[in-house]
């Protein structure tokens, strides 16, 4: 009785490691995909603030947790910086972290280039 209550115990203990490995993969991939959703929303922010000022270099702002329906906050940088030998282009730099109050080895970041030219026939993205 006691050797089946054994490996009854091992095959339990097994069966909830699997489910937690699992679990937090399914976490990690949400955190993935919500920083990507976040780098996309800060390209959309950058495209629009320079169509309306070129001279914008870019910003940075966090999101507060209620926001984002959850318990972790992110953040999100917008940098611009001009393109070597052509004026009218700038290449924007987005990263998005989340969560950013977690360990950094637990944060999971996504980083989005573009470059931006005034002439919307023209421009070119990087990933």
């Amino acid at each position: 009785m006691l050797a089946i209550l054994a490996v009854f115990g091992v095959a339990l203990a097994m069966a909830m490691r699997a489910n937690l490995a699992a679990r937090a993969e399914s976490r990690r991939a949400l955190q993935r995909l919500q920083a990507e959703y976040l780098a996309t929303a800060g390209l959309d922010v950058a495209r629009e603030r320079l169509s309306t000022d070129n001279a914008y270099t870019g910003e940075t702002w966090q999101v507060a947790a209620e926001e984002l329906g959850g318990r972790d906050r992110a953040e999100v940088t917008i940098d611009i910086s001009p393109v070597a030998d052509r004026p009218n282009e700038r290449r924007v730099s987005v990263v998005a972290t989340y969560p950013i109050d977690d360990e950094r080895w637990r944060q999971q970041r996504y980083r989005l280039e573009h470059i931006w030219n005034h002439a919307p026939d023209t421009e070119r993205s990087e990933q």
